[in-house]
């Protein structure tokens, strides 16, 4: 298994920090919108169930359209985002402080219980890049992820996946704020660093084992507040009974173009 009038003309806040630390850095919110293009390649880098795969490559596109609007004394956000069955919408409503509201996914996912969806739509919402940085000051170090709770990622990431009954995941790192980048129009804040997933459990009187360790960097355009781009790539390792079958290497690139509101 991812919109306010008054910020036409946002504020790049530049906030005092303590004696001996780099000013924090904030952004607020533009009426806006990020179309973001990009792909996912798996690359087989070892195999013992399929030797033949080793080197083989797999391409697919990736895209999402976002949307940021002020109304009244909150946010409305909408990301627009292909699934199997067509295309899903989620609606999220967010106070300045980053609060979600409320938040509903609509279209493209039949077959998914009421309170499933529900929790996905929570889930969704509080993971948007433009939602992370509301109300927040950054220092070089803070994590991008600092209100979330990584079991609930986890759980929630795998959710979607064949995963045999009691397998139990477990997420680890963050993505620090690695400082501004650019300058003038072109600036943004820069997010930078390293998350492991690992997970391990027993299927057909077997024990299996996974780890991913991947990098992620990802930008978050000044002027606007958007996601400008989004980077992730590692080498995901499964293990059967401590022997290591296949090894996969994974990399995401999103880039995304951002258009002021009319």
């Amino acid at each position: 298994m991812g919109w306010g009038r008054r910020l036409q003309f946002p504020l790049l806040v530049l906030a005092m920090a303590p004696a001996g630390h780099a000013a924090a850095e904030s952004v607020s919110l533009a009426s806006a919108s990020r179309t973001c293009t990009g792909e996912t390649r798996v690359r087989v880098v070892s195999s013992l169930l399929q030797p033949g795969s080793v080197g083989q490559e797999q391409a697919s596109a990736m895209g999402e359209t976002v949307s940021v609007r002020r109304v009244g004394d909150q946010f409305e956000i909408r990301r627009s985002f292909s699934v199997p069955g067509g295309e899903a919408v989620l609606i999220a409503h967010i106070r300045p402080n980053g609060t979600v509201i409320d938040a509903n996914v609509t279209g493209g996912l039949p077959g998914v219980a009421s309170d499933q969806l529900r929790q996905m739509s929570s889930l969704a919402a509080r993971t948007l890049p433009e939602r992370l940085i509301l109300g927040r000051a950054f220092h070089p170090g803070d994590n991008l992820y600092a209100d979330l709770d990584p079991q609930e990622l986890v759980a929630n990431m795998v959710g979607a996946m064949a995963v045999p009954p009691g397998f139990q995941f477990q997420l680890s790192g963050g993505i620090p704020f690695a400082g501004m980048i650019g300058d003038g129009a072109s600036r943004a804040l820069n997010f930078a660093g390293d998350l492991r997933t690992t997970g391990s459990g027993q299927a057909n009187g077997h024990t299996m084992a996974m780890t991913f360790p991947a990098r992620v960097t990802m930008t978050i355009d000044a002027a606007s507040g958007l996601m400008r781009s989004l980077l992730t790539e590692g080498t995901m390792e499964l293990k059967l009974d401590g022997v290591t079958q296949m090894q996969m290497h994974l990399r995401q690139d999103l880039t995304c173009t951002i258009v002021p509101a009319a």
